[in-house]
């Protein structure tokens, strides 16, 4: 298991001196839990915020009740937490995401894969494709960007943030994932491909002053 955790004292102070505590629990050991950290430690947000982030391995709706235990058994009390998976081959997909909004839970999901997200940086894809496939055009998008015919893509790879800051926009990923939800509104979250929501937890991150508090306490 992958586990980072961040410190800091949790007060409401003011606009950009708040201080809030995100538990953010992720299906991947590294590729999420690298790049949540890499957007968190270069945009110098834990002045703001305190954040804890654990890969678990597992998927959907186990991902989600191990979340319901760590955040009972932590010893801390959380303003948001934040499961992040993606829909993969799972057949819970639905059930996970509907845990996790019952239990007050930020659910930060992908159809197909978390790599959907690092695409939005370079454009909005609307065809149903599968994680190899994602992987195949985000290596075309970085190989001409990065001038380099031999780039290849490697999952939890330590500067894919500093790499889709650089060449592509957070801003337009944000606005693209946005833009595939409406088109799937009327969808539930297993038909509704592409489409994530990861945009939601990242926004959340760097304005945190906007974030409705849902207080996950521990078990006394």
């Amino acid at each position: 298991m992958a586990h980072r955790a961040r410190t800091a004292r949790r007060r409401i102070v003011g606009t950009r001196s708040i201080q809030l505590r995100f538990l953010i629990v992720c299906e991947g050991t590294k590729t999420e839990p690298n790049y949540f950290e890499a957007l968190i430690s270069d945009n110098r947000l834990s002045s703001v915020i305190a954040v804890d982030i654990q890969g678990e391995g597992k998927g959907t709706v186990s991902l989600v009740r191990k979340t319901q235990k760590v955040v009972e058994e932590s010893g801390l009390s959380y303003d948001r937490v934040w499961v992040v998976f993606d829909k993969d081959d799972f057949v819970d997909f639905d059930e996970a995401v509907a845990l996790a909004e019952e239990l007050g839970y930020g659910a930060a999901w992908s159809n197909e894969s978390f790599e959907l997200w690092y695409l939005l940086h370079f454009y909005c894809p609307t065809a149903k494709l599968n994680r190899k496939q994602y992987i195949t055009r985000l290596e075309r998008q970085l190989r001409a960007r990065l001038e380099n015919r031999n780039y290849r893509y490697r999952k939890g790879s330590l500067d894919m943030y500093s790499i889709l800051c650089g060449f592509g926009s957070e801003g337009k990923a944000c606005a693209r994932a946005q833009t595939l939800r409406h088109v799937y509104r009327d969808c539930v979250p297993s038909e509704a491909r592409p489409c994530t929501t990861v945009d939601l937890l990242v926004l959340e991150l760097r304005h945190p002053e906007r974030v409705p508090l849902r207080r996950h306490l521990r078990r006394e």
